[in-house]
């Protein structure tokens, strides 16, 4: 009995102190981890920017960047505003069902509610039946109106890729029916 005892106090405090020093060392790398993830995101965000931005400049060096949670689909919305010219803009991160997994996309739009660029962040697309798409092109043209966008879009690898076609229409989609609120509209 004696012996259980001494054996479950020394695993008692062994445990405590594993556990304090993982702690200590959860606060330590935990704002690190933090600020990796914003350069992450910050870094997507200025490829959408880039001729606007001049060499080595930052994306928060030329625009206010604001992170809004979004739903459903959307999973956030980055809501920029320059900062001299006050020009407004937005970069969606949005998800659909595409061939067997969800087809994640980040669109950006201007005010005028006009395409800027669009990105494939993940596709688990099988080539010939769902085509996987990071770095593919749609043949869009930026500058277009987003709801033209959704419309014109075809679908990415024609008839061998129709179910991930319409999850890259959803996502166009799902930007469409919220860009006009989030940049200043009805």
């Amino acid at each position: 009995m004696k012996k259980a005892l001494s054996s479950a106090i020394v695993l008692l405090v062994l445990g405590v102190v594993c556990g304090s020093i993982l702690a200590l060392v959860n606060s330590i790398t935990a704002p690190v981890i933090a600020q990796n993830e914003l350069n992450k995101k910050m870094e997507a965000l200025e490829a959408f920017f880039e001729d606007e931005l001049a060499l080595n400049q930052k994306i928060a060096d030329v625009f206010d960047v604001e992170e809004v949670a979004g739903s459903g689909g959307v999973k956030a919305v980055y809501l920029l505003e320059h900062k001299t010219t006050k020009a407004k803009s937005a970069v969606y991160n949005v998800s659909a069902l595409g061939w067997k997994t969800n087809v994640e996309m980040m669109i950006a739009v201007d005010e005028d509610l006009t395409l800027r660029g669009y990105a494939f962040v993940t596709n688990g697309g099988t080539e010939g039946i769902g085509l996987t798409m990071i770095g593919a092109t749609l043949n869009l043209a930026d500058n277009i109106p987003i709801a033209d966008a959704v419309i014109d879009y075809d679908a990415v690898g024609g008839v061998s890729a129709p179910v991930t076609g319409e999850g890259v229409k959803d996502c166009f989609r799902l930007v469409a029916q919220r860009a006009n609120t989030d940049l200043g509209g009805e």
